[in-house]
């Protein structure tokens, strides 16, 4: 008895170690059907959403999360990927996903516990850190929020523009008069009509907002990180293995930033020789990067060969290359004083 017992244990162990070190390409049905499809299909907005989803003349899309999606097309399927972009509202993208229309969703979507622990979606790193922020005119002189004391600020009911805005300018202590209003319009409107001395709203939208409806050298979005929320790509639940290949498309994004690798140098610097090993690997010269992930070894290549790293994505949807001019401001690397990091490549 104590003999099948021990064979009992040993079978056991035999198929734990079989399942742990089993491929991850190999339990990743998402990640098979993308690749005989040819395509990767995300979500795009109804109406364009400025710096992330906008329309090119010719009806094909750009913006931030269009590279997103673009990397992780490319990191699967190679150089000349297709990324197909299903149109859906905001409220229908998780239906969408859930029901297989969609491989995931890459569309401003914020990482929360409800979406996370009860509609069934896994969430990867976060690939931008969004937040409320606040606009004043460059007349005011005005270099931080709690120099805003007296000022009257205008931010949408019912948002986290109000939510996260009351305690932090308590802990300001400082006197305010919050104005609210219904949409995000009559808050711009307020605004630019000097109802208000400060608009509240996210960072990024108060950059677009600035870009296309005021003169952007008249209003200054201060540097106060009023709060944050982390946006990041969401896919089935059980999708494990798919999942590790988005997070690491994302993290290659980084790590080719933070190794000075971009779109026109990275053919040059896994050419080189006396690259760093860092280099090396990361750009399949030496061999291991697709290993467990069902990818081949130039799969970062060629994501920064097509799309470029984080920082040149950043810069040319919502930066200094951008009608935006947005600064990075935490989503840059971590020892630039931003949020962005990676876990080691090895």
């Amino acid at each position: 008895m104590r003999k099948f017992h021990r064979v009992l244990a040993a079978l056991a162990c035999v198929g734990a170690v079989a399942a742990w070190s089993a491929p991850a390409s190999a339990q990743s049905a998402t990640l098979a059907k993308i690749k005989a499809r040819g395509s990767l299909i995300c979500p795009v907005p109804t109406s364009p959403y400025l710096g992330f989803f906008e329309v090119n003349s010719d009806g094909s899309w750009h913006g931030f999360d269009i590279d997103i999606c673009k990397s992780i097309a490319t990191a699967i399927l190679g150089p000349n990927a297709k990324a197909t972009f299903s149109a859906v509202s905001w409220a229908d993208r998780f239906p969408a996903l859930q029901s297989g229309s969609l491989d995931l969703i890459a569309m401003f979507t914020g990482w929360t516990r409800s979406r996370d622990a009860k509609i069934g979606l896994q969430f990867s790193q976060p690939y931008f850190f969004a937040g409320v922020r606040l606009m004043v005119p460059v007349s005011l002189k005005v270099k931080a929020v709690k120099e805003l004391n007296g000022a009257t600020i205008c931010a949408a009911a019912g948002t986290t523009a109000v939510t996260d805005l009351v305690p932090y300018l308590a802990s300001l202590k400082i006197k305010y008069k919050l104005l609210t209003f219904e949409n995000s319009s009559d808050v711009a409107s307020a605004y630019k009509s000097k109802r208000c001395d400060a608009m509240a709203d996210a960072g990024a939208g108060l950059a677009t907002m600035r870009a296309s409806q005021l003169k952007i050298d008249e209003h200054v979005i201060l540097p106060d990180a009023v709060s944050m929320e982390p946006i990041s790509v969401a896919v089935r639940q059980g999708d494990d293995a798919f999942l590790d290949v988005v997070n690491w498309t994302l993290f290659a994004l980084v790590q080719a930033q933070r190794l000075g690798i971009t779109k026109d140098n990275v053919a040059a610097r896994r050419a080189d020789p006396n690259s760093s090993s860092e280099v090396k690997f990361l750009l399949g010269v030496t061999p291991g990067i697709g290993e467990g992930l069902g990818l081949p070894d130039s799969w970062a290549y060629n994501v920064i060969k097509a799309n470029g790293n984080y920082g040149e994505i950043y810069d040319r949807n919502l930066g200094d290359k951008s009608p935006y001019k947005l600064p990075a401001g935490v989503n840059t690397l971590w020892n630039q004083g931003g949020l962005l990091y990676t876990p080691v490549f090895d």
